[in-house]
């Protein structure tokens, strides 16, 4: 599963590479550089580190090898994260990016340390610009001394030889050679020049400085080039093309909803943050704007692309059949736009059974960039205990998914996250109540997030898993879009629906209108259901219910007004497949395609209109089973009205066995008698 970059993420923060002796570090450039110049270096570039966050409540198959971790990693109480470096305006700087301004993490200070091991809280935020990729700070206790930091070097030549200075892969400040090969204009609207050199600079070296063999700063290291084995760095005089004691933020972003696969939708956010403030104040400030941001973003893309506006698959080609179909399929589907600018059905192509025992299973697979599972319940665990507790629920996926933390070099498989962070509930735009949990895994500052939907027998649940701030501005928000079009079908034993039906708001929310009106009751006499769309009250005489007789509620897709409204389409109830006596009942509500339906599907709905064979009434074999189909029309018409109706019914029965004509017969009349519309 995706879930792999989980792993990889936390070997980049664990650092399970071994530590090189740090006198072996900066061996080649002590070649080059002289002493005085290096030991002034080692004075003024500092590592940025976070404090290690607790393990939480995540529990393992088995015992974490931890002391299999290098000593020095494994006792160091710190993570390293980034690089910042001290100017002789006694400030500091680094890239922005290495403090997460615009993005939420579980890391709540930014702690500065020299080669020494001395550490410093990052205090107050002076000047900062997210599209340079640059922060000014001070920080808390730490005393300038006199001649202590970098001088600025100016201008330099191509061809100069220039040195990399950072915390690279968090082994100690690592100083490397290579020559500043070329200038090359910022991507938006060149409004300056990146500074391009070989210096090699790995993870780590962000905010570190590029400086020249005299030790001068020539610029901030930012990023590495995706094409070719070249890195990045701002000049540094482009920190003062910025205002003083001002906050740029400049995030230019594409943005692309799941469902959605024509187009990613450019956005821009601009805001200007007066300033001194304290770094905490600065990334709540910009993270709330960005969040609000995003949220209106989505809300806008939400309402452009919704089930009934004008660019939502109602009113787009190909609509008359979605709205004419309906569908008993297990696995729900999820509507989506295709790159071909289609709206179409998708379910997970591979889509693996995961056996919980007792008759649970774990259905799930992988598409749009989430895991979609469908947790079926054991019988011997009740339908309220698995939908009130979402750690009973994500635990079954864990189990069915195998989802591993890397731990030097072996992959352990995590067995539960413990009890949800947070929850919460959200009302799609069909009023179906979403149970919205998170949780946190502080190892990786990654968080998981489930929408899981109550179904009669379980939870259908989607899954994403990725760093913190993308979950809480991001998945979130995604995850609400793609849940408006998720088109299920109710399926479960009658003693499941009967626990279903009854389940209280307090764990459910409010029913939504589609399972609102239906009801259940079977005993040794009857079986009588209402679905809003009909009500059937059946004999035992034609269909003797059980606790493991079967009822499936199919749902479509009607307009009411200009509103795109779900109802019950279709019902089918059948007893244990596997008993002598056993009995099949199918009623299914049959809309007439709208006028630019494609000719198959006029053709169907009319050969079912005409009351053409198989639904003429007259018994067939198919396969072990005797099956009889019969059109019902609606009050007021008859098979001489046929074409005024906008709307018919198919009633289909089946028993097993061939040859049994008469009593199929029997069987659908009784049932006829026993539907009210």
């Amino acid at each position: 599963m995706y879930y792999n970059v989980v792993m990889k993420i936390f070997a980049k923060y664990q650092f399970i590479i071994a530590i090189l002796a740090s006198a072996l570090a900066p061996l080649h450039a002590q070649t080059v550089l002289k002493p005085a110049v290096l030991k002034k270096i080692q004075a003024a570039v500092f590592e940025v580190v976070v404090e290690k966050l607790d393990e939480g409540n995540i529990t393992y198959e088995k015992k974490l090898p931890l002391e299999r971790i290098p000593f020095a990693i494994r006792n160091d109480k710190y993570l390293p994260i980034g690089t910042a470096f001290l100017m002789n305006d006694g400030k500091f700087y680094s890239a922005a990016h290495v403090f997460s301004l615009y993005s939420e993490t579980l890391y709540a200070n930014y702690y500065l340390r020299d080669k020494n091991g001395n550490t410093w809280k990052i205090d107050s935020v002076t000047q900062f610009a997210t599209d340079r990729d640059f922060i000014c700070f001070t920080a808390a206790g730490y005393k300038v001394a006199k001649g202590r930091g970098l001088s600025f070097a100016g201008e330099a030549s191509l061809n100069t030889v220039v040195f990399s200075v950072g915390n690279a892969l968090g082994e100690g400040i690592v100083i490397r050679n290579g020559m500043l090969t070329s200038r090359t204009h910022e991507e938006e609207n060149g409004a300056w020049e990146w500074l391009r050199f070989s210096a090699a600079a790995s993870p780590g070296n962000s905010g570190g400085p590029l400086v020249t063999e005299k030790g001068d700063v020539l610029g901030i290291i930012s990023k590495k080039s995706e094409n070719e084995n070249l890195n990045y760095a701002l000049p540094f005089a482009e920190t003062k093309n910025s205002a003083a004691n001002t906050g740029v933020v400049h995030i230019p972003f594409y943005y692309r909803l799941p469902t959605i696969l024509t187009e990613r939708f450019y956005h821009v956010l601009d805001e200007t943050i007066p300033l001194p403030k304290s770094l905490n104040e600065v990334r709540k400030a910009i993270t709330t704007r960005y969040i609000e941001n995003t949220n209106e973003l989505v809300h806008k893309l939400r309402e452009q692309f919704a089930p009934e506006a004008k660019e939502g698959f109602a009113k787009a080609t190909g609509a008359a059949e979605m709205l004419v179909n309906s569908h008993m399929n297990k696995f729900p589907y999820t509507i989506y736009l295709s790159n071909a600018g289609k709206w179409d059905y998708a379910r997970p192509k591979d889509i693996s059974t995961y056996q919980l025992g007792d008759n649970g299973t774990v259905n799930f697979g992988s598409m749009l960039g989430y895991t979609f599972a469908y947790v079926k319940k054991p019988d011997t665990v009740l339908l309220k205990d698995v939908v009130s507790s979402p750690k009973t629920y994500m635990d079954y996926i864990l189990a069915a998914s195998r989802i591993t933390r890397n731990v030097a070099g072996e992959a352990i498989a995590i067995t539960s996250f413990g009890e949800p962070c947070k929850s919460e509930q959200h009302v799609d735009r069909f009023e179906r109540t979403w149970l919205v949990n998170y949780w946190e895994l502080p190892f990786v500052d990654y968080m998981a997030i489930t929408y899981a939907l109550p179904m009669p027998d379980g939870v259908y649940a989607l899954v994403a898993i990725a760093d913190y701030g993308s979950v809480l501005n991001g998945h979130r928000q995604d995850m609400s879009f793609v849940v408006d079009y998720t088109f299920p079908s109710y399926s479960a034993e009658l003693k499941n629906w009967k626990e279903y039906l009854a389940l209280p708001e307090a764990f459910v929310g409010k029913q939504c209108p589609l399972i609102a009106p239906v009801t259940l009751e079977y005993t040794a006499a009857h079986l009588a259901i209402t679905t809003g769309s009909y009500a059937v009250d059946l004999p035992a005489s034609a269909l003797s219910a059980a606790d493991d007789t079967v009822l499936t509620l199919s749902v479509g897709y009607v307009f009411n007004g200009e509103k795109l409204t779900q109802e019950n389409r279709s019902l089918a109830v059948y007893t244990n497949r596997r008993a002598e006596n056993y009995r099949y009942v199918f009623i299914s509500k049959l809309p007439k395609p709208q006028n630019d339906a494609l000719k198959s599907t006029t053709e169907n709905w009319e050969q079912k209109r005409d009351r053409i064979s198989p639904f003429n009434e007259e018994p067939y074999d198919y396969e072990q089973y005797t099956c009889v189909q019969k059109i019902l029309y609606p009050d007021g018409k008859q098979y001489d009205s046929r074409n005024e109706v906008d709307c018919l019914y198919v009633l289909g029965c089946e028993l097993n066995g061939q040859g049994k004509k008469e009593a199929v017969l029997q069987l659908i009349a009784d049932v006829e008698k026993a539907i009210t519309f």
